[in-house]
Parts: structure tokens; sequence; C-alpha cells
């Protein structure tokens, strides 16, 4: 593959003001590269989500999920839920 002059000056640039040699200003930049793309593929907050455990947590905070407890331990009670 052939590096146009301009390409080359350009790299040229960069190595000197990373104060780095052109032998390993080439392994910078496929570590920055990589570093770019771990940080946009990292996983994002999904605010739905957020949104729904904050909602949750509330909820059971206020009591409106005490039915589900209640529920659970009647069945424990009966015998028909064991936990492991």
């Amino acid at each position: 593959m052939r590096v146009s002059p301009a390409i080359k000056e350009q790299l040229a640039e960069v190595a000197k003001a990373q104060h780095r040699t052109s032998s390993n200003l080439v392994e910078w930049l496929i570590k920055q590269y990589l570093e770019q793309i771990a940080k946009r593929s990292a996983p994002k907050p999904d605010t739905e989500d957020d949104a729904w455990d904050k909602q949750i947590a509330a909820d059971a905070e206020a009591g409106k999920l005490d039915f589900l407890l209640d529920a659970a331990q009647n069945e424990y009670d009966a015998g028909k839920l064991h936990f492991r």
C-alpha cells in the first residue's frame, strides 16, 4: 500500500507532537484507535431501564409491592415454595 506524501507529513507532525519516533507512532495510533472503539462500544446506561428501576424502588418503598411478599410467604407457608 502506498502512502501519500501528505499523509506521511501528517504522521510526522503527529509523531513530533507526541514526542514519538515514527517506528512506535503506528503502535501508539493503533492503541488510540482501539481505546476509542472501546469507549464507543461500551454499554451506555439505558434511561428506560433506569426509570423502571427507580419506579420499582419507589413502589417498594411505598408498600405497593407488599402483596407480592404476602403471596410468596403464603406459598412458602403452604409448602409450595422452596428456597435452595
